[in-house]
């Protein structure tokens, strides 16, 4: 049965996240301009298998922000608030885009709460986006701005959306020593460069590398079966029968 919760956290923001399912924890965590419901479909199936948390990360969902500057700095520890007050342990932590970015800071504050990793389309910094997406981004970025002084759903996304332009420091030694299982993966045709995400595989000790052809950024909507497949088997730690896995 799906339960719902409402964290206040140091700052008054107000976190809010669903729990479903028994089993090995796991948190799922959105994109920039998205919410717990982008991985709706993954959740159907998922929460069969495993004791799901599924965030609405801060400024986004029905999660509030009391910052007025999002950072994942504050988001990691909005994170660790939760796994917390759920008294969780050891987690397996499966994040999208911005959300693939937060949970590999927060593997690198709170390394001895990883149990595994999933970073589905992670990216250190601007330039690891491919020249369209970056020039897409930065009209949003304007636009937003704009009209934002007239429209305060508009200012809220440019608020959470300069998360696009922040870089995350690579804590290498960290990484290197974090040996738990770790899966990386990104579309053929992701915004993300895919050299980057080469490189982030070989940081780890016990990382592999997915490649999925015909797809881009939307993995897990293009192809919703498969990419719940990929992390079920993952988990379970079965072999993947997939020939573009490194």
């Amino acid at each position: 049965m799906k339960k719902i919760h409402h964290l206040t956290v140091k700052d008054g923001s107000c976190l809010y996240y669903e729990t479903m399912g028994k089993g090995q924890p796991l948190i799922l965590l959105h994109g920039n301009g998205g919410s717990s419901h982008f991985f709706a479909s993954q959740v159907k199936t998922l929460k069969k298998y495993y004791h799901l948390i599924v965030v609405d990360c801060r400024g986004r969902g029905h999660s509030s922000d009391c910052s007025h500057h999002i950072t994942y700095d504050l988001m990691v520890e909005d994170l660790e608030a939760i796994i917390r007050h759920e008294n969780l342990g050891k987690v397996n932590l499966l994040g999208f885009s911005d959300g693939a970015n937060l949970a590999l800071c927060y593997a690198q504050k709170y390394p001895h709460r990883i149990h595994s990793l999933i970073l589905n389309a992670a990216n250190r910094r601007f330039s690891d986006l491919t020249k369209e997406a970056q020039e897409r981004f930065r009209t949003f970025s304007f636009v937003t701005k704009k009209l934002g002084q007239f429209i305060p759903e508009m200012r809220r996304r440019h608020h959470y959306f300069q998360l696009a332009f922040a870089e995350i420091p690579l804590q290498e030694k960290v990484l290197q020593n974090l040996n738990v299982p770790v899966l990386i993966m990104v579309g053929e045709n992701d915004i993300v460069d895919i050299e980057f995400s080469r490189k982030l595989c070989s940081l780890f000790p016990n990382a592999l590398l997915l490649v999925e052809p015909l797809v881009g950024h939307m993995f897990a909507r293009q192809k919703p079966t498969q990419y719940t497949n990929y992390i079920i088997n993952f988990l379970e730690n079965k072999a993947f029968q997939h020939r573009n896995v490194k």
